[in-house]
């Protein structure tokens, strides 16, 4: 009997014109107005490589001459060293980004500084650069300080050195003198696309949820009638919709990497796997706004709309920016938003390859789906009908 009902629902919801519509087509016309609209910025976002810059040396003794070598050995920095008063013209003309002063020795310890004369992502990297600079330098000087054997310095040196990363994470670039492709900016669009289609899901789980109402539609009242549990039926018709939300979104995933030619740069099988987590998401959410407002048909679809949307929106669909400028004022939003937890994996995985911000993200969206069906059985667990 599960068999029969998970077969005939899934055919019922793929002649659903409203479910290939939303679920299917309406994504992938998105994505190609987006990939018409970025056009070449897309495939050519203008990733830095070099940052040119200025080192002045205050002092010509060890402190500054080991500074130097560190900025030159960086493959990302275009360095000139020159005097205080050239630096200055170099700066003026436009040269060059920055100016960087080196520490000065042990007879006047100092901090090297840097002199900028305009805001920029260059100028944003050479300040990032410095601050972590100055911040391992300072650990480092503790870890003299409180050190009680040179094997501790030495294991504090090498994982000061695995973890300088000069603020990349801060200012989310990439360094690759591989060649290899880097993923351009703009995908968050599609990231956050693909996340808004998941989520649509919600409409289909809500639908579903409606239709086994006695007090709605006839169907409800044969669903209450029939010699099944109801939680077998419902089951399987949560299940059939679940297969169908992944066959679209499946299709949207393949149709930007091989349609529109835009490369998620990691197998389409991770890709594959956290959106499926957030479809169950939607899935799991959409119950619970059917078991919350089934009562009111009209509310089965304003509030899947309202929820996908509003998510969406908050993970940057609109505003490329959005999520990063919620992390800064309400990061926990970002964590109870599963669009924003999608579009955070997405980011991470075709960014940096398999991490724990992954597997973190897909743990989240899971613990929100287990949290949507908790919920969803307490209310419909009480439902029930004086008479049919």
């Amino acid at each position: 009997m599960f068999g029969h009902i998970f077969l005939y629902k899934t055919k019922e919801l793929l002649r659903q014109k409203w479910c290939l519509g939303w679920n299917f087509l309406f994504p992938i016309i998105l994505a190609t107005a987006f990939y018409v609209g970025f056009g070449e910025l897309i495939d050519s976002p203008g990733v830095l490589t070099e940052v040119s810059v200025a080192i002045v040396q205050t002092q010509d003794d060890s402190t500054a001459d080991a500074f130097t070598d560190l900025v030159r050995s960086l493959s990302f920095m275009d360095v000139r060293i020159v005097s205080d008063d050239e630096a200055q013209q170099l700066l003026k003309d436009g040269t060059v980004s920055g100016i960087l002063y080196t520490p000065s020795g042990d007879a006047a310890p100092g901090e090297p500084s840097l002199a900028v004369c305009a805001n920029g992502i260059d100028q944003t990297i050479l300040s990032q650069f410095l601050k972590s600079y100055i911040a391992n330098e300072r650990e480092m000087e503790l870890i003299l300080a409180t050190a009680d054997s040179p094997d501790d310095i030495r294991k504090a040196a090498d994982l000061i050195g695995e973890d300088m990363s000069f603020g990349s994470d801060e200012i989310n670039l990439r360094y690759d003198d591989s060649g290899a492709k880097q993923l351009s900016p703009y995908m968050h669009y599609f990231f956050s696309l693909i996340a808004m289609a998941s989520l649509f899901a919600s409409w289909i789980s809500t639908s579903i949820l409606g239709e086994s109402m006695a007090s709605h539609t006839e169907i409800g009242k044969r669903y209450e009638c029939a010699p099944v549990p109801k939680s077998l039926s419902l089951t399987a018709g949560i299940l059939s919709g679940l297969l169908t939300q992944l066959l679209c979104v499946t299709c949207l995933i393949l149709y930007i990497q091989y349609v529109l030619k835009l490369s998620f740069n990691t197998p389409l099988i991770y890709v594959i796997l956290l959106t499926s987590v957030c479809s169950v998401t939607g899935i799991a959410s959409g119950v619970m706004f059917g078991a919350l407002f089934g009562e009111h048909p009209s509310m089965n679809v304003a509030v899947p709309l309202l929820f996908s949307m509003i998510c969406s929106f908050l993970s940057g669909l609109m505003v490329g920016n959005m999520q990063q400028i919620i992390q800064v004022y309400i990061p926990w939003l970002n964590r109870v938003n599963p669009a924003a937890l999608l579009t955070d994996g997405l980011d991470s995985l075709c960014s940096y390859g398999l991490s724990s911000v992954y597997w973190l993200d897909m743990l989240a969206l899971l613990i929100l789906a287990a949290a949507a069906i908790a919920v969803s059985s307490l209310i419909l667990r009480r439902k029930n009908y004086a008479s049919l």
